[in-house]
């Protein structure tokens, strides 16, 4: 039996609708040896069949590939309006003439799913989350500048791993009037090593040699601001007293 048997007007199938039977497999011998025969002598026809073969592959791949239990069919059959079973007096006829492709692609995608054998699969187990390892951020010395009146001018947080510091000013503690400030590494009975310009009202990082760091802080140099006039390039020579200044300790 034919998907045709139960055509309401009994015309003949469309074309595309009998390539569509042909590559499902639902013609009986003699249907398919004439959808055959048709393709093998016009071309149009045999375009139709490669159209609905790969249309369809996808669906039969997923398949499965146990056989199916015989009462499978009877089951579709049902659920698709027909007879339980077949029955072998009833003539093959044409298909409905309202059917579409897009009907037809429905009722195969229908078979399809009701020839899925139901498997019971294993609740899956959450996974707990990984927690991301932090870090702890390393303790780092702090140097207080502060003026000569007292008041605090600048935190330095020195950083030995990263060879530097960060230069913290307190907004408006220095007179700018025109000049900038720049700092100074000093060791003990060596001339001021200018370090560069650095910020009056904005924090930034300030590159030191590790080993000229490492040597401040073992044996506490002084770090100290000047104000100087602004140009290109720090000045390498103070040209006036520090105005801020402190000492590098472990």
């Amino acid at each position: 039996m034919t998907m045709r048997e139960h055509d309401l007007d009994r015309d003949p199938p469309s074309a595309d609708l009998l390539a569509g039977e042909y590559v499902l497999g639902v013609l009986d011998a003699h249907a398919r040896r004439e959808a055959r025969l048709r393709a093998s002598h016009d071309p149009a026809f045999a375009r139709l069949i490669d159209d609905w073969a790969r249309r369809l592959e996808p669906l039969h791949d997923e398949l499965p590939k146990d056989a199916v239990p015989t009462h499978v069919w009877p089951r579709i059959r049902t659920r698709l309006g027909w007879a339980s079973i077949e029955r072998a007096s009833t003539p093959r006829v044409g298909l409905w003439k309202a059917a579409t492709a897009a009907g037809f692609a429905t009722a195969a995608a229908l078979a399809v799913v009701m020839l899925q054998v139901p498997r019971s699969t294993p609740p899956s187990t959450p996974v707990a989350a990984t927690p991301k390892a932090v870090t702890p951020m390393p303790e780092m010395p702090v140097t207080r500048l502060v003026k000569n009146d007292g008041q605090l001018a600048y935190l330095a947080t020195v950083d030995m791993h990263g060879g530097g510091m960060w230069l913290v000013p307190v907004p408006g503690a220095m007179d700018e009037d025109g000049m900038a400030p720049v700092l100074w590494l000093i060791a003990p009975g060596q001339k001021p090593k200018a370090l560069g310009y650095v910020g009056a009202w904005k924090s930034h990082w300030v590159d030191v040699p590790k080993a000229e760091l490492h040597a401040g802080m073992t044996s506490k140099w002084t770090i100290a601001i000047t104000m100087e006039p602004v140009q290109p390039v720090a000045p390498q020579v103070p040209s006036s007293k520090p105005m801020a200044a402190g000492t590098l300790s472990l």
